[in-house]
């Protein structure tokens, strides 16, 4: 029993508290005897693979949070929806100020064709950070989803087994 071992086992014990759940119900939730639940809160042992994803969900938090002690952002996806968001208001403040300088430098009587390319590069930015945001979003559309068939797989393979 490492120092590591106590630390996910205060974790997972502190979570089980936070949700007012008693070792045989996270146990029920998890496909795993109450033993189980006790050994790892202890430190005794550690809950491997498909177990610490389904741990984390039963606990409403991630497996990183679980294992590592990384602050909890209750699952990535807040995170994550937060950098598209950041993207997306990015790329509409840039194209606003490249589109500014575009149509001010149309009004100096600079030649025609700069006021055009800035334009269209501001155009062009504001597709690409968009491009960029839409691509995090569906990276994290796919995490959760893979971690929900994950969940779906473990209990499948857990009443198989009993």
């Amino acid at each position: 029993m490492t120092n590591k071992h106590k630390e996910i086992g205060k974790r997972i014990k502190r979570k089980r508290l936070g949700q007012n759940l008693h070792p045989s119900d996270l146990a029920t939730l998890c496909h795993v005897q109450t033993q189980t639940i006790e050994s790892w809160e202890e430190g005794i042992d550690l809950p491997e693979g498909g177990e610490l994803y389904l741990l984390a969900q039963n606990l409403k938090t991630n497996a990183d949070f679980l294992t590592y002690g990384e602050d909890d952002y209750s699952s990535s996806k807040t995170m994550g929806e937060g950098m598209v968001t950041t993207l997306v208001i990015l790329a509409f403040a840039c194209s606003i100020i490249i589109l500014l300088s575009g149509l001010s430098s149309l009004a100096t009587k600079a030649p025609l064709s700069t006021g055009f390319s800035i334009i269209a590069l501001s155009v062009c930015i504001f597709c690409v950070l968009y491009w960029m945001a839409s691509i995090l979003s569906s990276v994290i559309a796919i995490r959760s989803t893979n971690e929900k068939i994950l969940q779906e797989l473990l209990k499948a393979n857990k009443t198989k087994k009993m």
